[in-house]
């Protein structure tokens, strides 16, 4: 599911839907959860660690869509 390794790509996206979430990571759901909506909206953010040092971290891509 996850490719590892160096030069390894992976697609992840995040379906939010009122207080229902879902986790995909190359096409294939890897977790549904549940949460709360921030009262006053909220902001999208990218996070990344590793044990090793240095990391090279790249993200590419990146899109937000509101659903009409």
């Amino acid at each position: 599911m996850v490719k590892n390794g160096t030069g390894a790509v992976n697609e992840i996206q995040v379906v939010l839907n009122e207080n229902k979430g879902w986790l995909f990571i190359n096409g294939a759901q890897l977790r549904e959860f549940r949460g709360q909506l921030p009262p006053d909206g909220g902001a999208i953010g990218v996070y990344a660690q590793s044990d090793r040092d240095p990391d090279d971290w790249r993200f590419l891509n990146i899109t937000a869509i509101e659903n009409q």
